[in-house]
């Protein structure tokens, strides 16, 4: 497509990771016209068993790494006076899930965030939305149910109670977001 890719690694945790990893993408690439802040972990765990340690953990990459992804894209992209930015939240955000409550308050507060930053960011020109995809196939989710006595049946189980009777695949999330992202 006459396109670069750049992959950097960064943890979305540290403040000076997130605006070093832009500022190198844009010196290799030129300007950002378009962010997908993605990163994110789960961790299962009933509310009074959930650590202190687990809670932190949580917040700083799923929340804390969201809003400095967030703040940089906006950095980069308000001289311009253009761009667009997908948070990735959770449908467990709207719905709520037992054993999910640290989680689900982090994607719960990136709807939030996202609100705010798209009201506020839209005078310069830059789109914020959110995707809030449900249960999808990937390597976290496939994660958690190797703990379980039988994976397998633990994930036909989980399966049945979507609408579709199907995990969501990446590939569809993906198309969600290279929308959002997109001019159209």
């Amino acid at each position: 497509h006459g396109r670069r890719a750049l992959a950097v690694g960064a943890d979305v945790g540290d403040p000076a990771a997130v605006r070093a990893a832009f500022d190198h993408v844009e010196a290799e690439l030129g300007a950002i016209d378009a962010v997908h802040n993605n990163a994110g972990i789960s961790v299962v765990s009933p509310l009074v068993d959930t650590t202190d340690k687990t809670f932190d953990r949580l917040m700083r990459t799923n929340l804390a790494g969201s809003f400095y992804v967030l703040r940089e894209a906006a950095r980069v992209m308000q001289p311009r006076r253009a761009g667009a930015i997908v948070n990735t939240a959770s449908e467990l955000a709207i719905i709520g899930q037992a054993g999910y409550v640290a989680y689900t308050a982090t994607k719960g507060a990136i709807l939030a965030m996202t609100r705010s930053a798209a009201a506020e960011l839209c005078s310069w020109g830059i789109r914020v939305n959110a995707v809030c995809p449900g249960t999808t196939r990937t390597p976290l989710l496939l994660a958690e149910f190797d703990g379980a006595t039988d994976p397998q049946a633990e994930m036909d189980d989980n399966a049945a109670s979507v609408a579709m009777q199907r995990f969501g695949e990446p590939a569809e999330i993906a198309e969600a977001v290279a929308f959002l992202l997109s001019d159209r």
